[in-house]
């Protein structure tokens, strides 16, 4: 695909240090090899993420990170895989403590407005609920809707620094 070309390309004219482009770059082909695997909506949002998770770490100036939901997510996915799911969650288990060392410590608690820019991570984060804790909530997509239309609903995303981590 000429998004994962695109993505490899970044990584290897990036100026972040080797270990962490290696684990990268691995990553990126790991994706590719396990995309033809995948349903196409498991594609998609696998790629997708995956092309955050480098954004992210090749762009110092965001104001919030996704990528540990972008890692759960591709980690999920790659479950659904036998031999080539485990090469990929082998790969995120590495690359896991390289990205925590990137990014630093994840910073002070606080409540943020959500906005465009920061809504898709909100939902995304019903991505992370495993079994059975799945079940005891509404999808953030749901909840954020039903706010919308109350007159008293107040909510905000849940961040530690930069990392978005609840709803």
């Amino acid at each position: 695909m000429s998004n994962e070309q695109s993505l490899k390309e970044k990584v290897a004219s990036s100026e972040v240090k080797q270990p962490l482009k290696d684990l990268l770059a691995g990553l990126v082909d790991e994706v590719e090899s396990l995309s033809p695997l995948l349903q196409a909506s498991q594609k998609r949002r696998v790629s997708n993420m995956t092309e955050r998770l480098v954004n992210e770490v090749l762009d110092p100036g965001l104001e919030a990170y996704i990528w540990e939901v972008a890692l759960d997510f591709i980690t999920k996915a790659a479950r659904s895989q036998e031999e080539r799911g485990k090469q990929v969650s082998e790969l995120v288990a590495k690359l896991t403590p390289e990205l925590r060392a990137y990014f630093g410590p994840p910073g002070e608690v606080s409540l943020q407005e959500i906005t465009e820019k920061t809504v898709h991570g909100v939902i995304l984060l019903s991505e992370t609920l495993t079994e059975p804790k799945i079940n005891f909530v509404a999808p953030n997509a749901v909840s954020l809707a039903q706010a919308l239309f109350s007159k008293h609903a107040w909510y905000r995303a849940i961040y530690a620094g930069k990392s978005l981590v609840g709803f």
